[in-house]
């Protein structure tokens, strides 16, 4: 692409002003010779170092007085647009204008793309005969920056005049430390798209000349391109680039201003609503504080419900012998497990409604298959388990503030789309907006659970859920800090195991024991746990045994208590 000065394909499109300021060809007083035309189109360009260009046009015209009856009038297209629907803007200062060496009246209109600028009284009748109009402007951004050379891409005279041109030329006068030598000249004449050449070009003390060849038919025009080396002419900078294109496209400013401005809204929601209370020191200590199930202290911790909570209720349920996991090979050799009822009752209310909501249905109803195809029943005791959760602790240790981010959400995404489907925005800024949705949405998302906030309450109780997550993660090193800790026993690992995986620290709590499971298998003291069956217990690999239990196994609880299709995750 020839620069964004292609721009020039109509930067000149001249036309006649007549009484309705419509074009239109009269009929010619002679077979050959049309009664109104253009006799000459001069324009001299000068290219400053800054990259601006002085340019003055001399087009003389012959009229009978059918047509042209007050004067002329030329458009310049300022407005341009990429492929991507990007505004361009060309920068265009009108400094003289006359008719026959006198100043004459003028008056500029504006143009869907540019402005029009009328040469002469509307209130005058000019007489039939020869008249000579020089028009002087500056325009910026027309020339063309590339990797190895500058350029100028020019259209002389434009290519919507309606009456023939004489003769047309242009002489471009380069900054003077430009060596002659590297410059290079070349052109077109023509209709628009036209690669005719009916022009010369020659270089002289004063610039580079062109001229035409033949005369230019209605519609016709002359295009000229000159290239020099770089660095002789400003070439705007990445900042300066950017600026215009700020300038020029507005509504990237309006973008960037409603993300500001809705970040502000969350930021000042969250500092008025969601800021927790101070929290108290965190001191380790050995037991769940409050004697809380795993499910309830996750549930506290995370401010909110997911799977996890289920697995580590699971788990501690078989630790208190209400029901035992037990683990086969599955499909491919991938670990299967079932659920199996013992006739034990106890566990919190959440969790008691795990096997009251899996057993007592199907074929055999002391056993629960942990697969996709069962998913009903558990999906179920999900959701009663969230609610119950829910109703007992959200409100009492924090409050979700859900209202106030989802307005701010709500708002700050529909109304862009909004704007553009009303007309405020143009339709070329929808991958703009696109963009911005999902940059709004990821920012909802981060800003409702920021929105969260903890009670003074609950605060406290962060403290101490904290100061045993400090127990249960702590290096052989730092326990040694710790004041009489309880002594590591099998009972106590399987008894803190389900507290350790819903705080996440289930592997930091395995290595605490893996010399004391390393110890009895040495001395000939086989540990086998009543709540867990299957070749996944090695009594030395208790590590190993730990991260099976965080992944395989949360995985198959994960997908049995999902719809299959949907996401899950474990």
């Amino acid at each position: 692409m020839k620069k964004l000065s292609l721009i020039i394909l109509g930067l000149l499109c001249g036309g006649i002003m007549l009484p309705g300021f419509a074009h239109a060809q009269s009929a010619t007083s002679s077979p050959n010779m049309p009664s109104e035309f253009i006799k000459s189109y001069q324009s001299d360009i000068t290219v400053e170092q800054n990259g601006t260009l002085a340019v003055t046009e001399n087009i003389a015209v012959h009229t009978d007085g059918s047509t042209i009856q007050h004067g002329i009038y030329r458009d310049f297209p300022t407005q341009y647009a990429d492929n991507l629907g990007n505004k361009y803007t060309v920068d265009f200062a009108l400094t003289n204008v006359q008719m026959d060496g006198h100043s004459e009246p003028y008056h500029t209109a504006p143009e869907s793309n540019g402005i029009r600028v009328y040469i002469g009284d509307a209130n005058v009748v000019i007489s039939p005969g020869d008249y000579s109009y020089e028009i002087s402007y500056t325009v910026t951004r027309e020339l063309g920056f590339f990797k190895d050379h500058d350029e100028l891409y020019w259209n002389v005279t434009g290519n919507g005049w309606q009456y023939p041109i004489e003769a047309a030329g242009a002489t471009v006068h380069l900054p003077a430390s430009v060596p002659s030598n590297s410059i290079t000249a070349n052109g077109y004449t023509g209709a628009f798209g036209s690669a005719d050449k009916n022009f010369s070009s020659s270089s002289t003390p004063t610039g580079i000349v062109f001229s035409t060849t033949r005369s230019l038919g209605p519609n016709e025009g002359l295009t000229i391109v000159v290239s020099w080396p770089k660095r002789y002419v400003h070439e705007p900078t990445l900042w300066e680039r950017i600026g215009y294109f700020l300038e020029d496209n507005s509504f990237f400013l309006l973008a960037i201003g409603w993300f500001l401005l809705s970040f502000l809204a969350y930021f000042v929601a969250w500092w008025i609503k969601g800021r927790d209370p101070a929290m108290p020191v965190v001191i380790a200590q050995y037991d769940p504080p409050l004697n809380m199930s795993p499910a309830a202290l996750r549930y506290v911790w995370m401010e909110g419900y997911d799977t996890t909570a289920l697995v580590a209720s699971v788990i501690h349920l078989a630790v208190l012998k209400c029901l035992r996991i037990e683990e086969t090979s599955g499909f491919l050799g991938r670990k299967a497990y079932t659920l199996v009822r013992t006739g034990e009752s106890g566990g919190a209310e959440e969790e008691a409604i795990i096997p009251r909501g899996i057993f007592g249905a199907g074929e055999n109803p002391d056993r629960y298959e942990l697969s996709s195809s069962n998913y009903s029943q558990l999906l179920a005791v999900k959701k009663e388990q969230m609610e119950v959760l829910k109703k007992s602790l959200q409100g009492k240790y924090f409050v979700t503030n859900s209202l106030y981010a989802g307005v701010i959400a709500c708002i700050s995404i529909v109304v862009p789309f909004g704007a553009v489907f009303l007309g405020i925005l143009p339709k070329a800024v929808i991958v703009l907006i696109m963009l911005m949705t999902i940059i709004l949405t990821v920012m909802a998302a981060l800003f409702t659970r920021a929105m969260k906030q903890r009670t003074s309450e609950g605060q406290d109780l962060n403290a101490q859920i904290e100061g045993f997550k400090l127990f249960l993660s702590v290096t052989e090193k730092d326990r040694m800090n710790f004041a009489n800790p309880p002594e590591r026993t099998p009972e106590l690992f399987e008894k803190f195991l389900p507290y350790a995986l819903a705080l996440g620290v289930e592997n930091e709590w395995a290595n605490q024991f893996d010399s004391v499971f390393k110890q009895l298998a040495q001395s000939g003291q086989s540990y086998t746990p009543l709540w867990y069956v299957g070749p996944g217990f090695i009594p030395n690999d208790i590590g190993g045994f730990t991260s099976d239990l965080g992944n395989s196994f949360a995985s198959a609880i994960s997908s049995s208590s999902t719809p299959p299709g949907s996401s899950s995750g474990g």
